[in-house]
């Protein structure tokens, strides 16, 4: 258990925010409580496919 006494409130705490400990539960390791995003969610995000065909076409940048 640590004391910290300061002037101003604190905005935020990061715990080990380099892994330099064994922890296993790593969602406690803030304050205040930071959201990880699901596996669902990350599979849901929009990921913009490209199109290779419209990329060939366009002229490179100081290509002449």
């Amino acid at each position: 258990t640590k004391l910290f006494v300061t002037d101003e409130p604190i905005v935020g705490l990061t715990q080990d925010p380099f892994w330099e400990t064994a922890d296993i539960d790593t969602s406690n390791n803030s304050w205040p409580r930071k959201t990880a995003p699901s596996r669902l969610e990350l599979f849901k995000t929009e990921r913009d496919p490209g199109n290779l065909m419209r990329d060939m076409k366009t002229p490179l940048k100081g290509a002449q």
